[in-house]
């Protein structure tokens, strides 16, 4: 007794894996050197959600809109890779840089990145750490890239460091500092006692200006 097969389940199945094909090789990436291949999720015909794509270079990761943004992977043809986040197809906030032996001595960068470029080891270049009452806010600025030296303005008493970089202090700032560079400071303000603390971690001249509520 021959068996009768049921094709209609089997060309269903056929039909929508040329669906999905058709919609894969529809999902657009819109960097120029990730166009030729990407597998993963798509939004209205763009890449969107988990994916990678592979053209002349190679991106693994969070899409969004066509575009690397989120967390991923980034390969270019000459063997660099950058793993970090993205955000509109550029290197944006924390990641590392390997490059490929032949093109630097010194392989690996890591830190922050602002609209593709290199920010630096810190994503700032300074913290407020704390401050107590008075203090409103506290305002770091730098001036120059040299010397090397701290002003603290404000209007405030009897300002003196607390910690180890005693030996740097002028009576109002720092003098031939080493960064990244840590101060915390008490003074008065009205006669009512306060305290801050700040991080600077580039060299250069800098101002701290106390502001009182």
């Amino acid at each position: 007794m021959k068996t009768k097969l049921n094709f209609f389940p089997v060309l269903i199945m056929i039909i929508l894996s040329n669906h999905l094909l058709f919609a894969q090789q529809n999902c657009e990436v819109n960097i120029p050197e990730l166009k030729g291949t990407y597998e993963g999720d798509c939004k209205k015909g763009r890449a969107h959600g988990f994916g990678k794509a592979v053209g002349t270079n190679t991106y693994e990761g969070e899409f969004k809109k066509g575009l690397p943004d989120g967390e991923g992977t980034y390969t270019w043809a000459n063997g660099d890779v950058f793993t970090g986040t993205f955000k509109k197809g550029q290197k944006e906030g924390e990641g590392k840089l390997v490059f490929s032996p032949d093109t630097y001595i010194d392989s690996v960068l890591t830190g922050f990145w602002k609209d593709d470029d290199y920010v630096g080891l810190y994503e700032h270049p300074y913290k407020v750490l704390s401050k107590t009452s008075p203090v409103n806010r506290i305002v770091i600025r730098k001036l120059a890239d040299a010397p090397n030296n701290i002003s603290i303005a404000g209007e405030m008493d009897m300002l003196r460091e607390k910690g180890l970089n005693s030996v740097y202090f002028t009576g109002s700032g720092f003098d031939n500092v080493q960064f990244p560079f840590t101060a915390e400071m008490e003074a008065s303000h009205a006669n009512v006692p306060f305290s801050f603390k700040f991080i600077i971690y580039q060299p250069g001249k800098w101002e701290v200006v106390v502001q009182f509520d």
